[in-house]
């Protein structure tokens, strides 16, 4: 049950880290935008207030929202 479990996208185009979480069944995971930057696209997982840390991969995150 992962009801705790926050990702937080940042970064000039997160999409193809939005889609990679998307890709998969994932109901209790909230997703959340944070400011837009000029860097790359990063995500951030997080789960009962402690955060991993950001990647800028789709197939790490997706690994990580498992």
């Amino acid at each position: 049950y992962a009801a705790d479990r926050q990702v937080e996208f940042g970064g000039a185009d997160p999409a193809e880290l939005i889609k990679a979480v998307h890709a998969k069944f994932t109901p209790f995971v909230v997703k959340l935008r944070g400011k837009d930057t000029d860097g790359s696209a990063v995500a951030r997982v997080c789960e009962h207030f402690v955060c991993q840390l950001p990647v800028s991969d789709p197939a790490s995150l997706a690994a990580q929202v498992e």
